[in-house]
């Protein structure tokens, strides 16, 4: 399987949109990580004992990437050169959920509402350049607001998206990039289930047959080919 899953990795790398995330793992008893890159048809995992960027060099080297990466805030994924990123919208409004909770912030049900008004709009056919601007304006505008004024959790919370602005409404700009980092989650959710199953890979070599097996796997999956057929003739799911 493994020059397929060679392939595969290229093909992902070849699409205009790409997500990214990772999850923890234990391989001999130590602290692993199983990361994913994919998109609608193709899922490829990598298993490491590196959670930082020299993973995603090792995956996708120092050149510039044509694609969009959806990711969630991890630096090691935001670090990546890519034609442009989307974080996840999700994620975010879980934290400001968790902000509001902790520290009773009004802002922060604001930027979720914000939040959620982007999320619902980029599921429109059409979206009008200057309802796209005034977006951005209004978003901006909140994230200004809190400054000086809330719990120095809430000002880290609103520095880092200020910081990360641009990444918020890519899905607003382009079309074809999702609000959400929700299918790298889904690839994900196999290695979190063998995880609560058996707790562990007993060793590197296995978890990199897991990771290899699985990627042929949910790339069939997705392709909604047999996973059976895939693992007899794995070049279906690259053809």
């Amino acid at each position: 399987l493994r020059p397929v899953y060679d392939q595969l990795l290229e093909k992902v790398k070849q699409s205009p949109v790409v997500g990214s995330d990772e999850t923890g793992c234990r391989i001999g008893g130590q602290k692993g990580w199983m990361w994913v890159l994919c998109n609608g048809q193709y899922s490829w995992l990598k298993v490491s004992d590196n959670r930082g960027y020299a993973t995603i060099l090792d995956m996708l080297g120092d050149t510039e990437q044509s694609f969009v990466m959806v990711s969630d805030c991890y630096p090691a994924q935001l670090k990546v050169k890519t034609a442009d990123k989307q974080i996840c919208l999700a994620h975010l409004l879980r934290e400001c959920d968790g902000m509001n909770e902790k520290y009773n912030s009004s802002w922060a049900l604001l930027l979720k509402a914000k939040l959620e008004q982007i999320i619902q709009l980029s599921k429109a056919e059409v979206i009008h350049p200057k309802t796209i601007r005034r977006i951005e304006t209004e978003l901006l505008t909140i994230l200004k607001r809190v400054r000086g004024r809330a719990h120095e959790k809430v000002e880290v919370f609103r520095d880092r998206l200020y910081r990360l602005i641009t990444y918020i409404t890519t899905c607003l700009r382009n079309r074809l990039v999702p609000p959400t980092n929700n299918m790298s989650e889904r690839a994900l959710r196999s290695t979190k289930v063998k995880m609560r199953v058996s707790s562990l890979f007993r060793t590197f070599h296995g978890a990199q047959d897991y990771a290899i097996i699985r990627s042929i796997i949910d790339t069939a999956i997705l392709q909604g080919k047999h996973p059976f057929d895939a693992l007899v003739r794995p070049h279906i799911v690259v053809l």
